[in-house]
C-alpha cells in the first residue's frame, strides 16, 4: 500500500487557507513552525493545514540542544579539529557561553552532516520530481517508487497530484547504494602493509591513515617504535568508503561520518 503522502501548496494558498497574511506564514516556516519545501526554481510550497492545527501551536520552535565541545568529542569520537573545522565551515552551529566556552548543536552533528549547502544556507529542503531525480543522481526511478513505497524515501505531493522527493535524500540513498556494493577484499586480509607504502599505494594521507587505525577502523598488525604495520584488506575498503563518500558529498568532514557509520556495519555483519 502507498503511503500517505502529505500535500503541499503555494505560500500564498497556503496563507489564504489559515487566515494569514504570506508575510506571516513565511515567518513561521522559517522558524520551522509550519512545515515548507522549495522547488528546484526556488518557489516555495506549504504544507496543507493539518487537522487540529491551530495558531496557538505555533508560538515557540523547538530549541535546539548544545553540550560541550569536550563532551561532543567524547560522545561522537572525533577530534576537537574536525568539530572546530566543521563549525568555521557552518556544517554545525555552535554558541559561546558568558564564561567563554563554546558549545556545539547536536542536532547538527547527528542529522545536518548530509545536507546540501544550499539547505543548510535557507533551513529547507529542495524537493524534486522523481524523473529528474533519477537522472541526476543515477538511480533509476523504479528503485525511488519503490523506496518512495517502503517510506524510506521522503517525499510530498503537489496539489495536482505529482510526487517530489527531497533532494537531500537523494544523495544519501546513492551513495548507500554504492556503498552497499563495497566488501573487504579477503583476499588481502591479514596482509601487513607499511604505513608509508599504504599512503603511496591508496593515495592516502598517513594522518587519515593513523586516525582510522586509532579509532579501530584499521587493523594494526605490527607497532614499533619507527613502525607500523596494518591490515591492507581494512586500509583499501576504509580508503576506498572514504573517496566514494568525499565524491558524492564534497566535504571530508562529512566522508569521515559516512565512514564511521559504514565501518560500524561492516564490523558488525
Amino acid at each position: 500500500m502507498a503511503p500517505n503522502l502529505p500535500t503541499y501548496i503555494p505560500l500564498e494558498q497556503a496563507a489564504e487557507q489559515r487566515g494569514l497574511t504570506p508575510e506571516a506564514l513565511h515567518h513561521a516556516t522559517e522558524h520551522g513552525l509550519i512545515q515548507a519545501v522549495r522547488t528546484p526554481e526556488g518557489n516555495l510550497l506549504v504544507a496543507v493545514e493539518a487537522e487540529g492545527e491551530t495558531k496557538e501551536n505555533a508560538k515557540s520552535a523547538p530549541l535546539p540542544t548544545y553540550i560541550s565541545l569536550q563532551e561532543a568529542v567524547e560522545r561522537y569520537d572525533f577530534t576537537p579539529e574536525v568539530l572546530r573545522y566543521a563549525i568555521e565551515h557552518r556544517l554545525i552551529r555552535a554558541a559561546r557561553t558568558p564564561e567563554g566556552n563554546l558549545m556545539v548543536s547536536i542536532e547538527d552533528i547527528d542529522s545536518k552532516s548530509a545536507m546540501d549547502e544550499s539547505d543548510r544556507d535557507s533551513g529547507l529542503s529542495t524537493y524534486i520530481p522523481v524523473e529528474q531525480a533519477a537522472q541526476r543522481y543515477n538511480i533509476s526511478a523504479e528503485v525511488l517508487r519503490t523506496a518512495i513505497q517502503s517510506g524510506t524515501l521522503k517525499a510530498i505531493k503537489t496539489a495536482e497530484g505529482d510526487k517530489l522527493v527531497a533532494s537531500t535524500e537523494l544523495r544519501s540513498i546513492g551513495l548507500e547504494i554504492a556503498l552497499s556494493r563495497l566488501r573487504p577484499d579477503e583476499e588481502l586480509r591479514g596482509k601487513p602493509i607499511r604505513l608509508s607504502q599504504a599512503t603511496r599505494r591508496y593515495n592516502i594521507s598517513d594522518t587519515n591513515l593513523v586516525r582510522w587505525a586509532e579509532a579501530g577502523y584499521i587493523r594494526v598488525l605490527e607497532r614499533g617504535p619507527k613502525l607500523l604495520m596494518l591490515d591492507e584488506a581494512d586500509v583499501k575498503i576504509a580508503t576506498s568508503i572514504f573517496e566514494r563518500a568525499r565524491e558524492a558529498t564534497g566535504s571530508p568532514i562529512r566522508a569521515g561520518w559516512v565512514l564511521k557509520k559504514r565501518i560500524k556495519q561492516l564490523q558488525a555483519l
